[in-house]
């Protein structure tokens, strides 16, 4: 039997180590705030996973009534839809409620607002005909929280353009280009209200548009606050171009590397074009599938630990997608166990992956360098 000694090098400074997994948890839609069992979710994140934010998309689709008759109006034969905010209030009190804070996502389109009529969950995905009238709309929707919740609140706040909007197939009926413009003006939108509140983007899928959106932004003086991105190992599939660090064979679809890769291969792409904020993987996973059989098994727990190894110190946050199994994007989940992305059950019992946080959160926060008792080979100890 070999024995291997470790002598850590505890008279030495320590290099900072960040839980960078822990702060902003994933609800698949924002209607789902509404929802009893998920605020108790959120609270339970909060207090046993140190959550802070949480990030759901959808705030502007139809089930929200953003923009809705009165019933005063309803029954006139001339009506018109106005602003609605209390379903969208309810919502964002109960995530305040929980002790956490928004990401607000201004999506999707309402159709008042759109110029056509492609849907993605019967939510309008199509961009706005004219920029300066949802300019405007956004605008007023900012300033009513800002009377309701105060400034001081909101910048606490984060706030995220759109989401994947290179999957043109699901989430944007436009061109990058067509974005870019509306990254320009949404971002403008929000900075208006004040500069002070943090703006992310692009939130593309697959690490895309990430060189092409930061050459955008700093030519028309746009950048973003924070810079955010989604990838996941299955990737490796449909996409070859993906920013990529690492061995060759690991872009290769089946190795459990690619997605740490993508990550050091963002890192370094962002650092080559002068990026000084954060960079956010907002939505990351072992597989983007719905369904999944190592999802609840001890598999996921350890792909989830192994990555972190590799590259939780590579960006300022992991998200992982997501948290809770009360989810309806590929069908709604009917039951306990059926292999779905939540980390935690319909019915809120913990997964693998909430495991996992758990024990990350149990690391300390500094590396400590040591050696082998026989040789000189160099490994840290957290």
């Amino acid at each position: 039997m070999k024995h291997l000694y470790l002598k850590p090098a505890w008279n030495l400074p320590g290099k900072p180590f960040r839980h960078t997994w822990k702060s902003i948890g994933n609800i698949d839609q924002f209607k789902w705030f509404v929802r009893g069992d998920v605020q108790s979710q959120l609270a339970l994140a909060r207090s046993e996973l140190g959550m802070t934010h949480v990030r759901a998309i959808g705030m502007f689709a139809s089930e929200l009534k953003i923009l809705d008759y009165s019933p005063v109006e309803a029954t006139l034969p001339e009506k018109q839809k106005r602003i609605n905010y209390s379903v969208v209030d309810y919502c964002i009190d109960s995530i305040l409620d929980a002790g956490l804070k928004p990401v607000l996502i201004p999506c999707f389109m309402p159709e008042e607002f759109a110029d056509g009529n492609r849907k993605c969950w019967g939510a309008t995905i199509s961009p706005p005909r004219d920029l300066g009238k949802w300019s405007a709309f956004l605008r007023e929707v900012l300033n009513h929280f800002q009377s309701r919740y105060g400034k001081a609140e909101m910048r606490s706040w984060l706030y995220e353009i759109w989401n994947e909007p290179n999957l043109e197939e699901y989430f944007w009926a436009g061109s990058r280009e067509s974005w870019f413009r509306f990254w320009e003006t949404t971002r403008q939108s929000i900075k208006q209200t004040d500069s002070a509140f943090r703006v992310c983007g692009p939130s593309t899928a697959r690490a895309d548009w990430i060189e092409e959106f930061l050459r955008f932004s700093r030519q028309n003086h746009c950048l973003p606050d924070i810079l955010t991105t989604h990838v996941y190992n299955t990737d490796a599939k449909s996409r070859k171009y993906i920013p990529f660090e690492g061995a060759e064979c690991d872009r290769a679809e089946g190795s459990p590397h690619f997605l740490s890769g993508v990550i050091r291969g963002v890192r370094k792409l962002t650092d080559s074009l002068g990026f000084s904020g954060e960079i956010h993987w907002n939505e990351w996973g072992r597989t983007s599938r719905p369904y999944d059989p190592y999802r609840e098994t001890p598999v996921e727990a350890a792909y989830i630990i192994k990555t972190m190894a590799e590259v939780s110190q590579e960006a300022d946050q992991f998200s992982l997608w997501c948290l809770s199994d009360v989810y309806d994007q590929c069908g709604y989940t009917p039951s306990e166990f059926c292999n779905h992305y939540g980390m935690l059950t319909l019915h809120s019992l913990r997964k693998p992956a909430y495991k996992a946080h758990q024990l990350l959160n149990r690391l300390g926060t500094a590396r400590i360098a040591c050696t082998y008792a026989t040789s000189e080979a160099h490994l840290e100890i957290v």
